[in-house]
């Protein structure tokens, strides 16, 4: 038992997101109609969430995330003001 153990390779169970479109810390000159997270393997509906908020905190996405393939993609709400926003995202694969 300790050799199969000892041998065995660790298993990768959790997916990474590997880009995002806007890019992290990109500066913008008009806000996006929406945040596009891409992932190394195909997510699931179920479970999806996004959330982008402003410096204040409040929410500022539109409806819910849609989950096509390693694509999880958020609409914003229209006439986002300037400023700085945080995505935090769940997606499930």
């Amino acid at each position: 038992l300790l050799g199969g153990v000892v041998g065995a390779a660790p298993a990768s169970a959790h997916d990474r997101l590997v880009g995002s479109d806007p890019a992290d810390a990109a500066v913008l000159e008009q806000a996006p109609a929406s945040v596009v997270l891409t992932f190394n393997a195909d997510q699931l509906p179920v479970g999806a969430a996004v959330v982008v908020r402003d410096a204040a905190g409040a929410d500022r996405t539109d409806g819910d995330p849609v989950v096509d393939g390693p694509t999880v993609t958020q609409a914003l709400q229209p006439r986002l003001p300037a400023g700085a926003y945080t995505v935090q995202w769940r997606s499930v694969s």
